[in-house]
């Protein structure tokens, strides 16, 4: 007699633990609000443990409502022709509180049909036609029987700041076809719901001031805690290269100076037998990603005692942006000097690029053709054409 006894003590154990972790959110809460309104009445008694006992068992716990046999709500808009969705809302009612959770999303057209979306101007006779019956036939379903779809909803309750205030936070939302064999089509996570709070009634306080600025701290800290889940967006590197921001045509304003030596032994280079020859101002701006073409604008600086010189040229080149500092080049350019002559430049350079501000350096071959009439048939001297090489380094702005 004695094990019949001994299980049947083991069987009152185990089905009051079993109803203990399958109370609801209502229940636990009805709970504590009870043991405040004792607390009240008496303070010496020892309500007092058994309601931090409460909160923790309250906060212990992750719940779950279906919308097919409990407090939630799933209901499905009309057919959105524009986004290709369905609208829907899921929303719960907890004590009296109608709106304690709800959340709004757009059904996509394809997660109910279990078939990708093409847009309609894409779309076959056949499959037009497949696509209108599908969007009517579900149109009525939802419009007759909501229960077509369901959700399931999982969220955490915590006591909040206020008396009797307590929040539901969303952990997951699942939305699911209602057939034979449910099939998920849709999950929702925290980050995509937002959290609620409602205040019961009446608002029944009973911490000290010590509790209640524990409270404080708590609350502020899970805050702080969520906010640092939340995806942040990536912030851009300064030298991180991307092809939409920093992918683009020369677009600057510079002036440089150099040296037209004649050859490139710089074993015997000397600096007096190549002094400085030109200033040339430049002004490019960006064709597309990676070209640019722009207008040239220099003097000669050995004319500077004799008749000036002056020079106007166009150019013509393409560049590759590394990184937000770095920017080599190749270009052409073709000028025409007021002593008559032409010059013909094929060469390159990079950018050194600081915010705005940029460094050049550039080297050039060229031909120099003499005479300008004759190269366009309007005089009889000969042509003479002279090669020689262009170094140059300036400073300007980029944008």
């Amino acid at each position: 007699m004695k094990h019949p006894v001994a299980f049947l003590f083991l069987g009152i154990i185990f089905s009051q633990f079993v109803a203990a972790q399958n109370s609801t959110v209502e229940t636990r809460i009805q709970y504590i609000e009870d043991l405040k309104i004792k607390i009240t009445a008496d303070p010496q008694s020892k309500s007092k443990e058994a309601l931090n006992s409460a909160y923790k068992s309250l906060e212990a716990s992750e719940y779950m409502e279906n919308s097919l046999d409990g407090q939630l709500e799933l209901v499905i808009g009309d057919y959105d022709t524009q986004k290709a969705v369905w609208p829907l809302t899921v929303s719960m009612q907890t004590l009296g509180h109608k709106d304690a959770v709800k959340i709004e999303y757009d059904l996509p057209y394809s997660d109910v049909i279990e078939k990708k979306y093409v847009l309609p101007e894409q779309m076959t006779e056949r499959q037009l036609r497949d696509y209108e019956f599908n969007v009517e036939y579900y149109d009525a379903l939802f419009r007759k029987d909501s229960s077509v779809l369901y959700a399931e909803l999982y969220f955490t309750v915590t006591h909040w700041l206020s008396a009797s205030e307590y929040r539901i936070k969303p952990v997951e939302c699942r939305i699911y076809k209602n057939e034979k064999r449910a099939k998920e089509i849709l999950t929702l996570n925290s980050a995509q719901m937002q959290s609620r709070t409602f205040v019961m009634s009446p608002q029944i306080d009973v911490r000290s001031a010590e509790e209640y600025q524990a409270d404080i701290a708590r609350v502020h800290t899970a805050l702080e805690s969520e906010k640092l889940a939340q995806p942040q967006p990536q912030k851009e590197s300064e030298t991180e290269y991307t092809e939409e921001k920093e992918q683009k045509g020369r677009l600057s304003f510079y002036v440089t100076t150099g040296m037209e030596p004649t050859d490139l032994d710089f074993s015997d280079f000397d600096i007096k037998e190549n002094p400085l020859d030109s200033i040339d101002g430049y002004l490019t701006w960006g064709m597309g990603k990676n070209f640019f073409t722009g207008l040239n604008i220099g003097y000669d600086i050995n004319s500077l005692y004799k008749s000036s010189i002056y020079s106007v040229g166009v150019l013509f080149g393409g560049n590759l942006n590394i990184g937000s500092h770095f920017r080599p080049y190749a270009d052409t350019k073709v000028s025409v000097r007021t002593d008559n002559a032409v010059i013909l430049k094929a060469g390159g350079g990079f950018d050194i690029i600081m915010g705005n501000f940029m460094l050049n350096i550039d080297y050039g071959y060229n031909w120099k053709l003499n005479d300008f009439e004759s190269i366009f048939g309007s005089g009889d001297s000969d042509v003479q054409i002279t090669n020689f090489h262009a170094f140059s380094i300036g400073a300007g702005f980029t944008w």
